[in-house]
């Protein structure tokens, strides 16, 4: 194929490499096979690598207060915080900056589906019934649609196989994935949960989402850590 986004979209980094060495195409499929020693100085130093690399505090410096990725390290700052205990401080971080919210990227399915999640643990049981409810009133075609199919997923108002017709579907079968280990949570089905997010976990990471995304990974990763100590 001539075309690098297919390769990327089906796990061929090498050719990206090989016959596109200087495109942003390239830059992706460097960070999904860890060469971060191969970029340029000015490469590792995108949203992309930083965040790949762990490299979180210099991405929210960097990119805190871009148009497109304004949130994606705050989400993953707010998630460690929640991690540690320090609920207050992911609130803040987990706050979209104004007139910031319908235009970021890595952002649906954590903003809309992890963080009311996390909401819930720390006592706001509601909180994701509101974002679903939300989503289904007035908010369809935000993001492709894609809040609105997980807002009809976790209330049980759209089934599986619905969920997979999405139109834009290409990480449905992912998604549904981490939205049944929340589901399952919720619901207290503790196997469930553990079996639906090992199965996440064990998906290769561009068949999860278009580029290696520490914060999906870092929370399905905390939730099978806790289920599975009983926690």
């Amino acid at each position: 194929t001539s075309d690098p986004d297919a390769l990327i979209a089906v796990g061929r980094f090498e050719e990206v490499v090989a016959k596109w060495p200087t495109s942003v195409q390239a830059l992706s499929a460097r960070v999904f096979l860890g060469r971060f020693d191969d970029l340029s100085a000015t490469d590792r130093d995108s949203v992309i690598a930083l965040m790949a690399e762990g490299r979180y505090d210099r991405a929210l410096e960097r990119w805190g207060k871009s148009h497109d990725y304004a949130m994606w390290p705050r989400h993953m700052l707010g998630l460690e915080a929640f991690i540690r205990g320090d609920t207050a401080e992911a609130r803040r971080l987990f706050a979209v900056p104004p007139r910031s919210e319908f235009h970021q990227v890595n952002f649906h399915l954590v903003h809309y589906a992890i963080v009311p999640f996390l909401a819930g643990l720390d006592g706001d049981v509601a909180a994701l019934d509101r974002t679903s409810a939300l989503f289904e009133s007035s908010r369809r075609y935000v993001y492709e649609q894609k809040p609105w199919y997980n807002a009809g997923y976790l209330s049980g108002k759209i089934d599986e196989s619905g969920y997979l017709a999405q139109k834009h579907d290409r990480f449905a079968p992912a998604d549904l994935l981490l939205l049944r280990g929340i589901r399952a949570e919720r619901e207290t089905r503790t196997d469930d949960a553990l079996r639906d997010y090992r199965a996440y976990l064990a998906l290769e990471r561009w068949q999860r989402s278009a580029v290696v995304d520490p914060v999906l990974e870092r929370f399905v990763s905390w939730r099978i850590d806790r289920l599975a100590r009983g926690d």
